[in-house]
């Protein structure tokens, strides 16, 4: 068989080492990684130079706004960001305009993406506190399901330990993963609204209101959750060190 590509000078990580490899491309689609004399025939080879030669990536944590944010980036827009970065599949959260919280919304957003997306895309949902509708969201395609301790959009209260363990349940029964972005709501609302109402509004105000506290304090409540529940959880986006450490040990 006579491929299309052959890109040669290659370094590939076979699992266990870097080895000096170069690759057959046919139709698109690869179909052999060998030494070049084991290549097969090509129309046209490139000599890469010795890079490095890697699975393509997988973005778990991608905003494509679309729908009522189009104004910002579409499906279209953001996947050729996504595909000019080397990025085969990127997954989409949940807090667009309007918010992927019902099978129904989440239906139309992946009946959209299919006309525009050029790389493969993967959708959250919003977990409601009802085990139907959360199986419902999976049976139609959600890949994993999102909770923002921090902001108020999953019609229920996130403050409430006893809410987050019952979510974390109905999430389990599916068999998808829970991602969590990990801050005390209370806590960052409480300084918002202080910093407002004295006027402060900036950078540094901001990161204020964001306190390492905040980010330790949810990520132990939300690890004891997976506990009781038994989801799978990814926490998002961990900025501080008391926080990594508290997830390794429980990792462990």
């Amino acid at each position: 068989m006579k491929a299309d590509l052959n890109l040669v000078n290659l370094k590939v990580h076979t699992g266990e080492s870097l080895v000096e490899a170069g690759i057959s491309i046919q139709d698109g689609k690869i179909i052999a990684v060998a030494k070049p004399p084991n290549l097969p025939e090509a129309d046209e080879t490139i000599d890469c130079g010795g890079l490095l030669a890697i699975p393509g990536p997988i973005d778990v944590h991608v905003h494509l706004r679309d729908m009522e944010l189009s104004y910002k980036e579409d499906f279209y827009t953001g996947t050729c960001a996504a595909a000019c970065g080397g990025f085969t599949t990127v997954l989409d959260m949940p807090n667009t305009r309007p918010l992927t919280d019902s099978p129904e919304r989440l239906v139309e957003k992946m009946e959209r993406a299919r006309r525009m997306v050029v790389v493969n895309v993967g959708f959250y949902a919003i977990p409601p506190l009802d085990g139907e509708v959360v199986r419902e969201l999976a049976s139609k395609g959600a890949v994993a399901f999102k909770v923002n301790l921090c902001r108020r959009w999953t019609g229920w209260d996130t403050d409430s330990q006893e809410n987050l363990v019952e979510a974390f349940r109905m999430v389990s029964d599916t068999g998808r993963p829970v991602a969590v972005h990990a801050e005390e709501g209370a806590m960052v609302r409480e300084a918002e609204e202080r910093l407002r109402s004295s006027g402060r509004s900036g950078l540094l105000d901001y990161v204020e209101a964001h306190p390492e506290r905040a980010e330790f304090r949810a990520v132990r409540r939300t690890i004891q959750a997976s506990i009781n529940s038994g989801v799978r959880l990814h926490v998002c986006h961990v900025s501080t060190a008391w926080a990594l450490e508290a997830l390794s040990r429980a990792k462990r």
